[in-house]
């Protein structure tokens, strides 16, 4: 699945949602970009520049109907469990 492939389905309404990726993943490259990117537009979030983001967590500012889109971003293979295990938690809790 793709970024382009998202952009052809309808948004679904959601309330949050978080994607974790590795901008090395040999595996699903450019796939969290391009899905943080379809969420954000889902959420009628700001427009947000990814390719200037280092290793860690991005909140999308400005979204709709208080809807939370964060994409985080490592540089670990797919295979390896990133640690952002407190930044996951921050976000199921709403902080």
């Amino acid at each position: 699945m793709t970024g382009q492939d998202l952009a052809a389905m309808p948004c679904p309404s959601i309330p949050a949602v978080m994607i974790v990726h590795s901008r090395n993943d040999e595996r699903f490259p450019d796939f969290g970009r391009g899905a943080a990117a379809y969420w954000g537009r889902c959420a009628a979030c700001a427009p947000t520049d990814l390719n200037t983001l280092a290793d860690g967590c991005r909140n999308f500012s400005g979204c709709a109907e208080r809807r939370r889109v964060t994409y985080c971003e490592t540089a670990l293979p797919h295979k390896r469990w990133s640690s952002i295990n407190t930044a996951m938690l921050d976000f199921i809790q709403g902080r």
